[in-house]
């Protein structure tokens, strides 16, 4: 008697495995989408806090926030001025599909003495309660940007959720 052992796979068996596992890397990286959307909403309210303690750190050496030329330091005129002017790195949105905004009110006499910033994120998030929105503005100029542009009447509408910290 003769036996006829097998060793190996087929090629159709080797081309369902693969397929089967095709199918279930696809479901897993659909299913991780939402994490990593929150993932980087948390880093945008994280980055906004600590950049607003930059602005403080600034406002104790300087007496004011950056936007007036004191401290030797231009007007910022978007974000990367705004880096430039705190003398530090701060962070960019992290897939800069909408970069972090940078306001601030020029009054008359003083100085300016308030900025808004901005963020976007991609979902709905518990830190949304804490921002400030709806701004009553005082009457002055607000450079680069109307702060009403910024985080306007509703800021928490998808797909544009507004986060905006100030003083």
């Amino acid at each position: 008697m003769q036996t006829n052992l097998r060793k190996g796979f087929t090629l159709i068996e080797l081309l369902i495995v693969i397929a089967i596992i095709g199918i279930l890397a696809s479901a897993l990286l659909v299913s991780l989408g939402g994490a990593r959307k929150a993932a980087r909403d948390a880093r945008r309210v994280a980055d906004m806090r600590q950049v607003q303690t930059a602005l403080e750190v600034y406002f104790n050496q300087c007496g004011n926030y950056p936007g007036a030329a004191a401290c030797g330091v231009a007007n910022p005129a978007n974000w990367a001025g705004l880096s430039a002017s705190l003398v530090q790195n701060i962070p960019d949105d992290p897939i800069d599909t909408a970069p972090y905004q940078y306001s601030y009110y020029v009054e008359t006499a003083g100085g300016n003495q308030r900025y808004i910033l901005r963020g976007v994120l991609e979902n709905d998030n518990i830190a949304l309660q804490d921002d400030i929105d709806n701004l009553t503005v005082p009457v002055g100029t607000w450079a680069p940007a109307n702060p009403n542009t910024l985080c306007g009447a509703t800021p928490e509408i998808s797909p544009n959720w507004h986060y905006c910290l100030g003083f």
